[in-house]
């Protein structure tokens, strides 16, 4: 978003300080307005660069998440899954669309939601970051249980915001 709104918060600080300059008393005002601007163009540099680094990093990560061979999702602290990979989306038999606010203790046997709670809540206040792992049976489309295996791990954030967990999933059948 920085990057959309920059270029037009860009042009209308140079335009502050091209006015400013043209209306300096002095010769040495001036010369500072100057050097302003010219610094203001290094830093836009340098912060389009950055951006560019960004985008291209998160365009790795996607890529590295969505077609892992393995199935994984981000939720919060309590299952609920905020992004899912396409391996986990054919592993529950749903379109990519559907996982994103959906609580993934629904996919598992009725029997088993309470150690997928578990695991979750226990992975959630881990302050080490630690992984657990637990065994239990996922619903299939075609009406079976899978038996699984799910690894959850804390992500470390920065102090104060939400947790979040990586969640891998695999198949024992």
């Amino acid at each position: 978003m920085l990057a959309r709104m920059a270029p037009d918060s860009l042009a209308r600080l140079r335009n502050r300080l091209e006015t400013a300059r043209a209306e300096a008393p002095d010769a040495n005002a001036q010369e500072d307005l100057d050097l302003c601007l010219a610094e203001l163009e290094v830093l836009w540099e340098e912060l389009e660069s950055q951006a560019d680094h960004l985008a291209r990093e998160r365009g790795r990560y996607t890529a590295f998440f969505d077609y892992a061979p393995f199935a994984c999702a981000v939720t919060d602290g309590s299952g609920v899954v905020q992004e899912a990979n396409r391996a986990l989306c054919e592993l529950l038999g749903v379109p990519a669309t559907y996982l994103p606010g959906k609580p993934l203790a629904i996919f598992f046997a009725d029997a088993d939601r309470a150690g997928f709670r578990g695991i979750v809540a226990r992975a959630a206040v881990d302050p080490l970051h630690g992984r657990r792992t637990w065994n239990g049976a996922l619903n299939q489309p075609d009406g079976l249980a899978a038996s699984i295996e799910l690894t959850a791990t804390n992500l470390p954030h920065a102090k104060g915001s939400a947790t979040s967990l990586l969640l891998f999933v695999r198949s024992l059948d």
